[in-house]
């Protein structure tokens, strides 16, 4: 029975952790897996993030950020991670919507929705996105405004 009830607090102590540091948690994307977290910085290894995805992080001193995305506290490098980028304008002065990752490449990224290729992203990276019509975000990866589909893209 006491064995149950310090399994109890101690899970609803990591839940509390988790809820009060998601208030001032930065979201930042693991795009070159699979990436390491670990126990302390440069310590053992606690779990990999396997896939392109976006985690919070909370902390940073020396190259280390401190995450909880294996279900505890962690630490992953910052060579292993892109953080969004704050809104800007665009060239039309429209504002951005935010960032996507190209997590398949190579992905094309068009004049017009299915029209002539305007360039093609050879590598994982982030990009910014300005909306959507009909599956196509709106892009400048290319340097000028393109389309690429939203099967490329991971928010």
């Amino acid at each position: 029975m006491l064995k149950k009830l310090i399994t109890a607090m101690t899970t609803g102590l990591a839940l509390a952790f988790a809820y009060s540091n998601s208030a001032n948690a930065d979201i930042a994307t693991v795009f070159a897996p699979p990436s390491n977290i670990r126990a302390t910085p440069d310590g053992k290894i606690i779990c990999s993030v396997k896939t392109v995805k976006p985690i919070s992080v909370y902390d940073y001193s020396n190259g280390w950020y401190k995450t909880d995305v294996c279900g505890r506290t962690g630490y992953i490098h910052k060579s292993q991670l892109h953080f969004e980028q704050a809104e800007k304008k665009t060239p039309s002065g429209t504002s951005s919507a935010g960032a996507a990752v190209v997590f398949d490449p190579p992905s094309n990224v068009r004049a017009t929705p299915n029209g002539e290729i305007l360039c093609s992203i050879r590598t994982v990276k982030t990009i910014n996105v300005y909306g959507s019509k009909n599956g196509w975000y709106e892009t400048d990866a290319c340097g000028k405004t393109g389309y690429i589909n939203k099967s490329q893209l991971h928010f």
